[in-house]
């Protein structure tokens, strides 16, 4: 990992904008400025980025709160880095708004052929980070051990125990994946071992169910024996329902013959009714027409009073007939006066018809004027009516409107409540899922802790004593409690609020109505302003309509009254002519004279009509006497029918007599029948109730024919699990041999014995520079023991012109340089290991504890590995010491932040 460009914003003292720092054309830098102005924290940036980890703070929860710069709510880190001859960019990103925080972790690469850079971030942060650190096969804590000598920690690795500068070694070798190696073959030792014992459970529960076998042949055998003697009883039970059934047939058939009789005498009973009915409608006619014959009177009487009646009606028709012959007269008289008059007044009128057609066509345009202004009239009321239903629209809308701001502002206080409690949730979710996570992961720790099968820590590999293994358990159980107790807090909040969350989205919902209603009554406020605006323009055009019609109105009528006096002046000078007429004064004297002959002719109206009536009654009365002869003939009949009746019912009578005699004597018992009835039953319910213990005893024998065939197989499957048996066991001893030539304590502690070596010679090589070949370092792997034997440990001694001691009994400047040539070694192991390529070296200060000549060595040994790293970053504030580097990063604090500028010196 070579770091080619850095930009930071809002991270410790960098301020805004972002800026930008290019390594890209510099092997060997030195960051150069006063204490506090921010040098390490360009360091700490380039490990946030690839590790999201950096210094922290005491009191804060993770290395992002610290941070932070003061007063800001996000901070911003983009790394790009060289890897394998491939350019990629980290983009980590941190916010922190209203206490809740938010990260994003972007990752991508370099397309040269595009030039652009392409996205590999993962679904989640976490997936994200874990695609980085594969990529570059190294964690934080492994880099701050060896690339890294932070301020203040160049002893991270010395001051480190053996275990753990054990483990810094296998992290820097690569060894974990025989660590995953190793725990995979503990898994399939455990799987199998499971297995195992799961088939050992299985066996023995196939055991014991094969050593019944006797017991459920020897329970089938007596179900047969039962079954024999329920088929013999259900025998004998169907024998005795046959006679039974006989019995009720035999009933059935006498039932039957009793109803057909039953019937009979219905049939006749209802024949007898139905002749009886018949015989009295002739008799009721029969008498109707016997009285209607002696109330009749004689049709000689009546024939003499019609033609009496007749001739009385032809003396009116007479006087009638001369009236008729006289209003012809008059009527002819009346005609030459009536043609007489057309023709002399055809004459006048000739004067008369340009009037009366100008008087028509003015009274034409006066209707139509009319009917005009009323329509106009018509049209203005109903525009009126609608500009008076706008305004009352409009104030109900106005109304509305007034309380449109007040609920503007629930409206917008509800909402914003919702999504800070949406977002408090949402919140309480991951940290649920958070506290979920913990406990499972507390939960295998406990298994692993309670594993007596296995007293290793999955871990570190180490052996745990008794002692040790409560003390985690104690711990374990202390978390788990607190986590349960914290998990049930929460959720009990989550259920509340979510409950809460339903509810005010529903009210939120009905307030999304309510807005959309007032932006409907706005909406139709603008249209109903402009519809009034509209039809008080229609109403002016109505109103300007009939006033013009009115007045057209007033002329023409003024103008038809003067026409109408001018045509009754001559009209009266016709009628005057008229009246004059010789010819028509002659025609009135006769017409006179033949009114006075008609007045001399009485004729009675009221009489004629008495006579008419009179005459129309007796036709009447002769009409019945007609219709009245036929049914008198039919009556003679009508008897002869009413004694034959008489004589037939009589018969029926008798037979029906006979008939009521035999359905008494063949009336059947019921009791018999429902004694029966109820003896079927009964011997039914036991032939069911044998049926049932027979298919109970069959289904028992099925049961155990089945449990028969399921031992056999059971046998061939023991015989089966015997030879898995036997290859799990095989399994489990050799994935055991695997697991333990994997663990730490075995291949692992080889290879590391194979690299000390070579961290010792490269060591001494530094060191050796630095202290003038005074001093030497050896690492011992091995530690003998006062008991006999050997330990495993990683104990660091040196050698100087005192003798061998151990490190810790060195001075600050000493030990400094032994931790210097450690750390320089280490690092070059690191970027020599296959898989490995971080080919940079950073140094943070810590030379503050050498004198002139150890720094001129230092700078010495730098330019001397110089080749063996791609980039080399210096941090120092000492003047003596930074003038020899070719290239200055000046950082220089101001009330904005930060600030780096480059200063190349030759």
């Amino acid at each position: 990992m070579i770091p080619l460009k850095l930009e930071l914003k809002n991270f410790l003292s960098y301020g805004e904008p972002l800026q930008t720092i290019d390594f890209q054309h510099h092997a060997l830098v030195c960051l150069s400025g006063k204490n506090g102005h921010g040098k390490s924290a360009l360091l700490d940036a380039i490990t946030w980025a690839l590790w999201g980890q950096a210094r922290k703070t005491s009191g804060t929860g993770k290395a992002d709160d610290g941070l932070l710069k003061l007063g800001q709510t996000r901070m911003l880190v983009s790394l790009e880095f060289e890897f394998n001859t491939r350019i990629y960019r980290v983009r980590r990103e941190f916010a922190k708004t209203y206490g809740k925080p938010h990260a994003a972790l972007d990752f991508e690469i370099f397309d040269p052929v595009n030039q652009r850079f392409v996205s590999l971030t993962d679904k989640t942060i976490r997936t994200t980070q874990e695609k980085i650190e594969l990529l570059i096969g190294i964690d934080f804590e492994t880099f701050i051990n060896s690339a890294f000598l932070r301020q203040g920690q160049s002893n991270e690795f010395s001051k480190k125990s053996p275990k753990e500068r054990k483990q810094i070694l296998s992290s820097i070798l690569g060894l974990e994946k025989y660590d995953l190696m190793h725990q995979k073959a503990l898994d399939f030792v455990r799987k199998y071992t499971d297995d195992k014992k799961l088939l050992v459970k299985i066996q023995e529960n196939n055991t014991r169910e094969i050593s019944q076998e006797h017991d459920i042949n020897a329970l089938l055998t007596q179900e047969k024996e039962k079954i024999s003697g329920i088929n013999q009883s259900i025998n004998i039970m169907h024998e005795k329902l046959k006679l039974l059934e006989h019995k009720k047939l035999t009933l059935n058939s006498e039932k039957l013959a009793y109803t057909q009789l039953v019937n009979q005498k219905n049939t006749l009973e209802n024949t007898v009714r139905q002749k009886t009915a018949d015989m009295l409608t002739v008799l009721h006619l029969w008498k109707k027409v016997h009285a209607s014959s002696l109330s009749m009177p004689s049709t000689k009487q009546l024939e003499e009073k019609k033609w009496a009646l007749i001739k009385q009606e032809q003396g009116f028709l007479e006087i009638q007939q001369k009236q008729l012959i006289i209003q012809e007269k008059i009527l002819q008289l009346k005609e030459q006066i009536q043609k007489h008059r057309a023709s002399v007044q055809k004459r006048s009128d000739e004067n008369l018809f340009t009037l009366k057609i100008s008087l028509e066509k003015q009274a034409v345009t006066i209707t139509h004027l009319q009917m005009g202004i009323k329509q106009k009239e018509l049209l203005k009321a109903d525009v009126s009516q609608k500009i008076i239903a706008l305004e009352q629209e409009l104030i109900t809308l106005n109304e509305k409107d007034k309380v449109k701001d007040e609920f503007n502002a629930k409206y917008a206080q509800a909402k914003a409540q919702f999504e800070k409690r949406r977002a408090f949730y949402q919140a309480l979710i991951q940290k649920g899922n958070w506290c979920k996570n913990e406990l499972t992961e507390l939960e295998h720790k406990k298994k692993v802790v309670h594993d007596h099968s296995n007293p290793a820590c999955p871990l570190c590999d180490q052996v745990l004593t008794v002692k040790r293994k409560q003390f985690l358990s104690n711990q374990f159980a202390s978390h788990e409690a607190f986590l349960t107790n914290r998990f049930a807090r929460m959720s009990t909040i989550i259920k509340k609020l979510k409950e809460i969350l339903v509810t005010q989205h529903h009210d939120l919902e009905l307030l999304q109505k309510e807005a959309d209603i007032f932006a409907t009554i706005i909406r139709k406020r603008e249209e109903t302003v402009q519809q009034m605006v509209t039809f008080e323009k229609e109403f002016q055009t109505h109103d300007t309509g009939v006033k013009t019609l009115t007045q057209e109105l007033k002329a023409t009528e003024a103008s038809l009254q003067a026409n109408k006096e001018l045509v009754r002046k001559q009209e009266q000078e016709n009628i005057q002519a008229l009246d004059q007429d010789p010819f028509l004064v002659n025609i009135n004297k006769e017409l006179t004279t033949i009114e006075a002959e008609k007045a001399l002719l009485v004729f009675n109206t009221q009489e004629h009509i008495v006579i008419k009536k009179q005459l129309h009654d007796i036709e009447s009365l002769l009409q019945e006497t007609e219709k009245i002869k036929p049914e008198l003939d039919q009556q003679v009949s009508r008897k002869n029918t009413l004694e034959r009746a008489f004589y037939e019912l009589k018969s029926l009578k008798k037979q029906y007599q006979e008939l009521v005699a035999q359905v008494a004597q063949k009336m059947c018992d019921p009791e018999q029948e429902k004694k029966i009835d109820n003896t079927i039953t009964e011997q039914q319910k036991e032939l069911s109730l044998l049926t049932h213990q027979k298919d109970t005893v069959i289904q028992n024998m099925g049961k155990y024919e089945n449990e028969l065939g399921r031992i056999k197989k059971l046998i061939t499957e023991q015989q089966d699990n015997n030879e898995k048996l036997r290859i799990l066991d095989n399994e489990i001893e050799d994935y055991q041999t695997i697991s333990q030539s994997l663990s730490k304590n075995g291949i692992q502690a080889l290879l590391i014995e194979e690299a000390i070596p070579e961290i010792e010679a490269e060591a001494n090589t530094i060191l050796a520079k630095l202290t003038d070949n005074q001093a030497q370092i050896f690492m011992e792997s091995l530690r003998d023991l006062k008991s006999g034997g050997v330990k495993e440990t990683l104990d660091i001694q040196i050698s100087d012109s005192i003798g061998i001691r151990p490190y810790e009994m060195f001075s600050g400047g000493e030990a400094f340089r032994v931790d210097f040539a450690l750390r320089i070694a280490i690092s070059k192991l690191l970027a020599r290991r296959a898989g490995t390529a971080l080919q940079t070296l950073i140094i943070d200060e810590g030379f503050g504890s050498q004198d002139e000549d150890g720094l001129a060595r230092i700078m010495e040994a730098l330019y001397a590995i110089q080749k063996d790293f791609s980039k080399i970053i210096i941090v120092s504030h000492l003047l003596e010491f930074k003038d020899n580097f070719p290239v200055h990063f000046i950082i220089e604090k101001n009330s904005s932040g930060s600030k780096v500028t480059i200063e190349e010196r030759g």
